[in-house]
């Protein structure tokens, strides 16, 4: 019977050696992986068909293995001190991405300029502090060049909507960097304002509901247009006679108690879609009385779910 379990056996301070010199041995790999991919995208075909084929070999999707070809030409042209210390496993390759990213939009010379730089600060910084200190080392090489660049990153504000597992999703926010810092501070005040009060919730509890609150138009004196979206239930479940998934527009299925709880909420923002358990045929829309959807979109939104496009499965 194995006892590699077995702490009484296992000095801590050698351990966390073995695993520090693994980590160095790991990133090594790492960066000669690196070389033989920048050799392989020299070796001709368009920068598309290399990446499809590398992607094939590797079963990794076309973006991911287009970003490692990318990474891969940067260090072995651009950024040769960066390169060095990959090879020397003093960084490993997410952290080489560190400084290839922000050096993306630079010059071949300014780019060479920021690596010799940071040369001497890649040991020992984590991936955060490592990208700080690049980034402002582009801003003094670049000034107009970041400036500019920032003006443009200003105008692609945006927020985007993933969906994760367990019935959970993340909203992401790009905002200019004073307002996504005012408000998270204004959340923050009003979460230890709650949390004063006696609230038992956790402080990032509360932040996430004090946001919720607030864009949904629950606090008090709001008022606006609650957004709808449709959730799919089998009557059978909704009655708690089964407990079939249900499923939420734009998301995918959730579970049968989750779905019962939004349909039964009187202050719900969802509109309940019924269903006949067997064919899935709507039978109801969450109205009163019978009226046709007053737009084209509503119908084919609740008919079709899914794009209905051979091959793909984008929520409406």
């Amino acid at each position: 019977m194995s006892n590699y379990g077995d702490s009484s056996l296992h000095d801590a301070g050698d351990v966390l050696s073995r695993i520090h010199e693994r980590a160095v041995r790991v990133a090594r790999l790492e960066a000669e992986q690196a070389a033989d991919v920048a050799l392989f995208a020299a070796a001709g075909g368009s920068a598309r068909s290399v990446a499809a084929e590398l992607a094939l070999e590797l079963s990794v999707t076309e973006r991911r293995a287009g970003a490692d070809i990318a990474l891969a030409q940067a260090l072995t042209t651009r950024l040769p001190e960066t390169f060095a210390a990959f090879r020397r496993g003093e960084i490993d390759a997410f952290k080489a991405r560190m400084v290839f990213e922000p050096t993306i939009a630079l010059s071949d010379e300014m780019a060479g300029r920021v690596d010799a730089i940071v040369a001497a600060r890649l040991a020992g910084k984590n991936p955060s502090s490592l990208r700080a200190a690049v980034n402002r080392v582009v801003q003094k090489v670049d000034a107009e060049g970041y400036g500019r660049r920032s003006r443009a990153r200003r105008r692609d504000r945006n927020i985007c909507l993933v969906h994760q597992d367990e019935t959970m999703s993340t909203l992401l926010c790009d905002l200019p960097v004073e307002q996504a810092s005012a408000i998270y501070t204004s959340l923050d005040q009003g979460a230890r304002r709650l949390r004063r009060g006696g609230e038992v919730r956790t402080l990032d509890q509360l932040r996430a509901d004090v946001l919720v609150d607030r864009l949904l138009n629950r606090a008090p004196g709001d008022s606006g247009i609650k957004p709808v979206v449709y959730l799919y239930v089998d009557l059978l479940t909704l009655a708690g006679l089964n407990e079939d998934p249900a499923e939420l527009s734009g998301c995918g299925t959730v579970p049968a108690w989750l779905a019962r709880a939004l349909a039964a909420d009187s202050n719900s923002v969802w509109r309940r879609i019924i269903t006949e358990p067997d064919t899935g045929q709507v039978l109801s829309v969450g109205r009163t009385r019978y009226r046709p959807p007053a737009a084209l979109a509503d119908l084919v939104q609740v008919r079709d779910r899914v794009c209905q496009h051979p091959g793909c499965h984008q929520y409406h």
